[in-house]
């Protein structure tokens, strides 16, 4: 059978035009084939598969064809099977069958397309662009390649060039969403805000309104730091989408921002008045306007509403708390509004999302604020029960126990923590605390014992357990144990400040190893010069070692700063020492007027007060 020349060329012109036709149609016989290929695979034998091969590439041989039809044949053949490899993401494997495509047809464009596609996926970038403009060098007017072509230049950092190829694309082929989207972010990011915004703009021209574009156009005005034409832009959608309330909430938003209020109010008040039911966004956006005109009863009611509705996430009425939580300053009586205000809140929140125990969590922090310590532990218990595996609120509600001195507390609650967290070193550690502060100091030893095997690899963890240890021993009466712990403490930390002041001024008062009483007292007072107590316990080491004009300046210091009865007439006494007993009496005064109680102190003033007199 033989086939005439002109016949040839129309089937080769025919081939080389019908090449993406013929892609799509591979991908589909491809789809279908991988279904069946697994099975196939497992019925026939290695042998089988190899006589199958031999039969193909014999018909191939046997078929009567013209070289250069043939030539288009092979071109079109190797191109698919590239292609079966390129859908498997064998880039590598693809590579040599579109080249080999290219030798049969060297002016196919699309060869060289898949080419450079699979060099840019193999992350061969300047392969993949040399194929890729050869692509567009063929074929001009191709979107795909040009596309292809700008995104390689951006990975190059080529971004002129990447401009260039855009441009192309609007001017030869025409305006489209992703072109004109991509254009103005490669405008951004070489800071050529303006052209990013004609970009835009001559989308919009063409393609109509976006919201997506109008708001980045808003950004980059802001950028730009002009505002009226952001604001503008937020007018745009406004007047085009006159029902959509979100717009206008975007406007509202953007004018509270730039602090013009008294336009935001106008258009919130419009919205309040035209629909019945609104967004609870609005009842932000109006305590906001409440709060810049100090109507604090005006900006609760509207806080407390949008925080009864859902549309609002919890975190986001969290954030908002936890900013007025930091930034009132309780000193103020503004700053006590803020945290009255925003405990109601809080209180809100619990009703409306019972079951999240941030809820009560952040209750209990405004309660504590305001000093509510019962109330504020009973938001805690309320946040525990709902979840009990929250580490960090155990050791805080007992830490906060600690410190407001509600002992039986701390203790109750650290029991229940180390229930849900028996490894936990620092809840042993508080609850060896919380026994010690109740003298209860059995339970504290066992405790603190206990929670020291649990350290590891934390020195000053270990030295605070060993202080601790030390005071009770010390408070016990058994002063070898005593000094043992405190050393063992200095040991693994040698600026621990508890210990150097505790161990110090406990030799003082037993008026033994005064001479490392006072070489720990130094160091002490050298890490924190400014601390009364601790240059009163350093002082009063140099009173008991009769190095009283020493002492003095010590003690001085330390009464100048502090409302401690005991600092103060420690002053009182080195200041007797120095035969300054006006003044010694005058400090004992001061300090009695403090301290009520103590007997001795008041004793001590009469005595001298009627030496004074003879």
């Amino acid at each position: 059978m033989s086939i005439k020349n002109d016949t040839m060329k129309n089937d080769t012109q025919f081939i080389k035009h019908n090449y993406l036709k013929k892609i799509v149609m591979l991908l589909f016989i491809c789809a279908l084939a991988s279904c069946f290929s697994d099975a196939q695979a497992q019925r026939k034998s290695r042998k089988d598969k190899k006589k199958d091969k031999e039969e193909q590439a014999n018909a191939i041989k046997k078929e009567p064809i013209d070289g250069q039809v043939s030539n288009s044949l092979l071109a079109e053949q190797t191109f698919f099977e590239g292609m079966k490899e390129f859908i498997k993401e064998e880039y590598k494997r693809a590579i040599p069958y579109f080249e080999e495509s290219l030798k049969h047809d060297a002016s196919n464009p699309t060869a060289h397309y898949q080419i450079s596609l699979c060099y840019y996926k193999l992350n061969s970038l300047q392969d993949a662009l040399m194929y890729a403009m050869q692509a567009v060098k063929m074929e001009e007017e191709n979107f795909y390649f040009l596309s292809h072509l700008a995104t390689i230049q951006i990975d190059m950092r080529m971004l002129d060039a990447a401009e260039k190829t855009y441009k192309q694309i609007l001017a030869k082929i025409g305006g489209d969403e992703i072109t004109y989207l991509n254009l103005a972010a490669l405008y951004i990011e070489m800071n050529e805000y303006k052209k990013a915004i004609h970009t835009y703009d001559r989308m919009e021209k063409e393609l109509g309104l976006n919201q997506n574009v109008i708001r980045q156009k808003q950004i980059l005005y802001l950028q730009m730091q002009d505002t009226e034409s952001a604001l503008n832009e937020g007018e745009k959608l406004m007047l085009e989408f006159p029902d959509e309330i979100e717009f206008k909430l975007a406007q509202i938003e953007l004018l509270l921002n730039q602090k013009r209020y008294a336009d935001a109010e106008l258009l919130l008040e419009g919205i309040t008045k035209e629909q019945e039911e609104f967004p609870a966004q609005v009842y932000l956006m109006l305590a906001q306007i409440y709060h810049n005109k100090d109507q604090p009863k005006n900006e609760v009611q509207s806080l407390k509403k949008a925080f009864q509705s859902s549309d609002i996430s919890l975190d986001s009425k969290l954030n908002l708390l936890m900013g007025l939580y930091q930034n009132a300053n309780l000193s103020t009586e503004k700053g006590q509004k803020t945290i009255e205000m925003s405990s109601q809140l809080a209180q809100t929140l619990t009703e409306v999302h019972p079951q999240e125990p941030s809820s009560f969590g952040v209750f209990g922090d405004f309660l504590l604020k305001q000093k509510k310590y019962t109330e504020a532990f009973d938001a805690y218990k309320s946040a525990l029960k709902i979840d009990p595996n929250n580490y960090s609120l155990w050791e805080r509600t007992t830490q906060l126990a600690l410190e407001s001195k509600n002992y039986e507390y701390a203790i109750s609650t650290s029991e229940d923590a180390l229930e849900y967290f028996p490894n936990q070193p620092n809840l042993w550690f508080l609850n060896g605390v919380a026994y010690l502060s109740s003298t209860k100091n059995e339970q504290a030893i066992a405790s603190l014992e206990q929670g020291k095997k649990m350290v590891f690899n934390n020195p000053e963890l270990l030295s605070q357990f060993e202080s601790q240890l030390g005071d009770i021993y010390y408070k016990n009466e058994d002063y070898k144990k005593a000094d043992e712990a405190y050393e063992k403490a200095l040991k693994q930390n040698p600026n621990n400040a508890h210990a150097l002041n505790n161990y110090s001024y406990y030799l003082s008062l037993r008026e033994e190893k005064m001479e490392l009483a006072a070489e720990l007292g130094a160091r002490l007072v050298k890490l924190y010069p400014n601390n009364p107590t601790y240059l009163d316990t350093y002082g009063w080491i140099l009173y008991v070692k009769k190095d009283y004009k020493e002492a003095e300046k010590y003690l001085s210091l330390a009464a100048q700063t502090t409302q401690s009865a005991t600092i103060i007439e420690h002053y009182g006494d080195v200041l007797l020492k120095l035969n300054r007993k006006q003044e010694a009496i005058l400090e004992w005064k001061k300090a009695s007027a403090l301290d009520s109680t103590n007997e001795t102190l008041k004793q001590k003033i009469e005595q001298h007060s009627q030496s004074e007199k003879k």
